[in-house]
């Protein structure tokens, strides 16, 4: 069982298969919003050969995503 769940559980966590399936996988019926269909891979994890994208006007990033001034060096 528990080396079931950790299968289901990496293969969910990269994107190789979306929550409807690893539901089948333990005989469960899919997710009756059809969310269960995506798929969802770590953020962290971007194909460096495209641009990454910005948020569009009047999207803010979070507190923790945004950039601070760098602080003037004494002279």
């Amino acid at each position: 069982t528990e080396a079931r769940a950790k299968k289901i559980d990496a293969l969910m966590k990269w994107g190789i298969i979306n929550r409807d399936e690893a539901r089948k996988m333990e005989g469960l019926n899919p997710i009756a919003d059809g969310s269960g269909q995506a798929y969802y891979i770590p953020m962290n994890m971007v194909d460096p050969t495209k641009p990454i994208e910005t948020p569009e006007a009047g999207q803010t990033q979070s507190d923790d995503a945004q950039e601070s001034e760098p602080a003037e060096a004494d002279a």
